[in-house]
């Protein structure tokens, strides 16, 4: 900045002693003739002082533009670098989604082989809690659904992964990648707690109790984590509600 003052400087020197120049120059012309040089003159200190006002504005605002510049290039190259790791690795996410929920369906469904994703079944269910539901066969057999539901929790959604027998009982129960309390409400997905489910009738519902369970309808709550307990059993009695009318409704069809 102190190059271009100097710089400034040095030209309007410069100017002055054209000016002077100019003005010895006038006293030797006729008068029509100073009156043009005089106005010429005039015309061109206006010009330099614009001249001169335009080059301090513009390194102003460029004082002002440069770091806001730099910003918005950061950004934009980081923004572009996201897009594409994402347009790389999308496909690769989604596979490995896919694979962590047939994994599930086979922890809840062991006597399956396969699974076929069922439509149409949505008007069946009251909740809205089951998302998904899938038919599982053992070769050609129907053995049971399996469904994937959400329940509200304490600390967010929770993932329910239920299994239905053809039989009319509840084959397993699977809890994913939830944001419960660590150390209570965290403990929905411990094999104590959903062990319980196994094994259990379809036809009636499943009830929440504070000691230990004595009757068949009954699971015993985990101490200081009511909320997360029954956000759980919300989504098993919505898949099991399901089960035993698609049950009713499909008997044990084969593919």
């Amino acid at each position: 900045m102190n190059e271009e003052r100097n710089e400034f400087i040095n030209e309007e020197m410069q100017e002055e002693i054209n000016e002077g120049t100019q003005e010895a120059i006038q006293d030797e012309m006729p008068e029509e003739n100073a009156e043009a040089a005089a106005e010429e003159t005039g015309t061109r200190t206006a010009r330099r002082g614009f001249n001169i006002l335009n080059r301090l504005m513009n390194e102003e605002v460029r004082r002002l533009i440069d770091p806001a510049l730099r910003l918005f290039i950061i950004c934009f190259a980081t923004a572009l670098c996201l897009a594409v790791v994402n347009l790389i690795t999308k496909d690769t996410i989604a596979l490995r989604v896919e694979q962590a929920a047939e994994e599930q369906r086979l922890q809840v469904m062991s006597a399956a082989d396969s699974f076929e994703k069922l439509e149409g079944w949505e008007d069946q269910d009251g909740t809205g809690l089951v998302k998904e539901v899938y038919v599982a066969y053992s070769g050609d057999k129907l053995v049971g659904y399996v469904f994937s539901a959400v329940s509200s929790g304490y600390g967010g959604d929770i993932p329910v992964t239920v299994g239905v027998g053809k039989d009319g009982t509840i084959t397993g129960v699977r809890v994913g990648d939830n944001e419960e309390t660590p150390g209570l409400g965290s403990k929905v997905a411990g094999e104590k707690f959903i062990s319980q489910y196994e094994g259990k009738a379809i036809s009636g519902e499943l009830r929440i109790v504070s000691g230990p369970a004595s009757a068949e309808d009954e699971i015993q709550a985990i101490s200081g984590a009511t909320r997360s307990t029954k956000a759980v059993n919300s989504a098993v009695q919505a898949s099991a509600d399901l089960g035993a009318k698609l049950l009713q409704q499909n008997g044990g069809g084969n593919k």
